[in-house]
């Protein structure tokens, strides 16, 4: 017997409309193709899937990759796949049109569960209030709904997976099962950080999002939910009687793709080894198949997340094979123009926002990185037209000082809406960026020998390293537009200053970040090479205090408050509510641990 459970998945996720992800080309009703071929010593049998198979209803009633997973227990067929099963109640299969896109073969490494978590606490409430916290004027101060009988299950750290139900339940019971990261924000389950709060959207993310439902049959039964996951620390069990919410009822299930640990960083410094844990976490908590920006709200494969994050994660997973099958999606995604969008896949979204050289430098990055720690010619060689076709929009972008400011610039700078006079402008976050990929992508086309296209790129490194150097670095003091600490450390790491001009270049580092108390005031860009820069100066150990300041805007300050992953952004606790506690584009501190510690 031979029997498909059909699914959603990416292909059709309604529950990602916010990124217009229902206009995808490949958004349809979920099909399926099949070819069997069986044989032993004395038989062979081949069967290609047909009209002829027979359907029928299964006990997943509801599921999407973002909302969650409904099972009813009640619904499961007796002996539907023993040999005689009487099936005449069923109906034939219909034919469907092949999908649309090109057949390939995926290489990526297979989704797998790498660890089982028991919970480390379980509370109960009689009341739990259930929403999302607001602070629009005059709004009440949490849009929710009254949960009664909840148990809060708390697995200790932020990850990424499914929870598994076991309960010896009664016929008709209803477990639901609601996940989230944060623990109750003033005695109440706000998901704050796992929904997007928009007029569109908010009910009915506080209705689904990663929300799975449970109905008993009876009698001692399991469930593990299908075709979604979700990013969690904390489960919120509701229908469950006291007798059933033992340790044992719930256990959390880690999830992600399959890749090898490549390398570990251990020190003295508990900080550090926290850190370094945390990284790792996010790493994996967000790669399925492809790198995610987080496990929750989005699950999107932000291309300058990615890009950001290309070195630190080679450095700690063998995750080449993955990242190298994920580009092909980046080619698929590239318009005609060369532009490329701020999310792969995409239903259309992410060109007219969410992109620029800092995200598009996904483009080489990922084969440069994938290319330096695997030596695989192959990633390059496939990306050839892709990099080049970039290299030639971009080069369109550029003023009448060659300088470019297209695109989003040093995203999340801790500062920047309280002092726009001390943040990296975007003309030179944008420039720099096109600098670096033109520098990277010239390396590459060397390694395999297309000259002309390596001579291209080093022209256009050329024009973009002097219009830097004309418009945005004072030539007397080496300070760079911005006077901020991202400006200064990314000219100095990819090659803005001559051999002889970075030791001042570096005083000026040096004061920018006295000026600012010795504690971070880079974003996602700046922070990907500040410390490398300070190290590259010799000042590792001002990098070191910046790392584990206590301060809000740097790492100490998530380990001294108990993070066990990667968040968002820098920010006080209470004022990042609505940020993510699950990203791994800050994460480059294991890469300057790993490689420069």
């Amino acid at each position: 017997v031979v029997g498909i459970l059909l699914g959603n998945g990416f292909r059709n996720c309604f529950g990602g409309f916010i990124w217009n992800f229902q206009n995808a080309h490949c958004c349809v009703p979920v099909t399926a193709a099949l070819c069997l071929e069986a044989f032993d010593a004395d038989m062979t049998f081949e069967m290609e899937a047909d009209e002829t198979f027979r359907t029928h209803a299964s006990p997943v009633t509801f599921d999407d990759l973002r909302m969650g997973c409904h099972y009813d227990a009640r619904l499961e067929i007796p002996g539907w796949n023993e040999p005689g099963f009487d099936d005449s109640a069923w109906e034939n299969a219909q034919k469907e049109k092949t999908p649309k896109g090109i057949k390939k073969l995926c290489s990526a490494e297979p989704i797998v569960c790498t660890e089982t978590l028991k919970p480390i606490a379980i509370k109960h409430y009689d009341v739990l209030p259930f929403g999302y916290k607001t602070t629009a004027p005059g709004a009440e101060p949490y849009e929710s709904t009254i949960r009664e009988n909840v148990y809060v299950y708390d697995f200790g750290v932020n990850t990424a997976g499914v929870t598994a139900l076991r309960i010896n339940g009664k016929p008709g019971q209803k477990i639901t099962i609601r996940h989230g990261e944060e623990h109750l924000i003033d005695g109440k389950f706000a998901v704050n950080t796992t929904i997007f709060n928009r007029p569109d959207c908010v009910d009915n993310y506080l209705e689904y999002n990663q929300t799975d439902i449970f109905i008993c049959k009876g009698g001692y039964e399991s469930f593990v939910p299908k075709f979604k996951y979700d990013g969690f620390r904390y489960a919120y069990v509701e229908g469950l009687e006291e007798a059933q919410a033992t340790e044992d009822a719930l256990t959390a299930l880690v999830l992600n793709s399959d890749l090898k640990p490549r390398a570990w960083f251990h020190c003295s410094d508990a900080a550090l080894n926290q850190l370094q844990k945390m990284a790792r976490r996010s790493d994996l908590a967000n790669f399925y198949y492809f790198p995610t920006d987080c496990p929750h709200r989005e699950k999107n494969g932000w291309t300058g997340d990615a890009s950001m994050s290309a070195e630190h994660m080679m450095l700690n997973l063998e995750a080449g094979t993955s990242l190298k099958e994920w580009m092909a999606n980046i080619r698929a995604a590239q318009a005609e123009n060369g532009s490329l969008p701020g999310i792969v896949p995409t239903g259309g979204w992410g060109f007219a926002w969410g992109n620029g050289p800092a995200w598009d430098s996904v483009c080489v990055n990922v084969p440069y990185y994938v290319y330096r720690f695997t030596g695989d010619k192959s990633v390059i060689e496939e990306n050839v037209s892709l990099i080049m076709r970039y290299l030639c929009y971009a080069a369109t972008r550029r003023d009448e000082r060659g300088l470019v400011a297209i695109g989003l610039g040093d995203w999340l700078d801790p500062n920047k809406e309280k002092n726009r006079k001390i943040a990296s402008p975007l003309e030179f976050t944008d420039t720099a960026m096109l600098h670096d990929i033109s520098v990277k992508a010239a390396f590459l086309f060397g390694q395999i020998g297309r000259e002309a296209e390596k001579n291209y790129a080093l022209a256009m490194a050329d024009l973009y390293r002097n219009a830097i150097r004309t418009h945005l670095i004072d030539s007397g003091t080496k300070l760079v537009a911005g006077n901020c600490q991202t400006s200064q450390a990314f000219a100095i790491e990819t090659g803005l200053f001559d051999a002889d001009e970075i030791q001042e270049a570096g005083k000026r580092l040096v004061e920018i970040i006295h000026r600012d108390g010795d504690v971070n005031a880079c974003g996602m860009i700046g922070l990907r090479y500040l410390f490398h820069a300070l190290t590259h100066i010799g000042e590792s150990e001002l990098g070191y205090k910046i790392i584990t300041s206590r301060h809000p805007h740097c790492y100490g300050y998530w380990v001294e408050n108990g993070a066990t992953s990667v968040w968002e952004c820098f920010q006080e606790m209470e004022s990042s509510r609505a940020s993510s506690k699950n990203h791994h584009f800050l994460g480059d501190v294991t890469g300057w641990m790993i490689q420069n510690v």
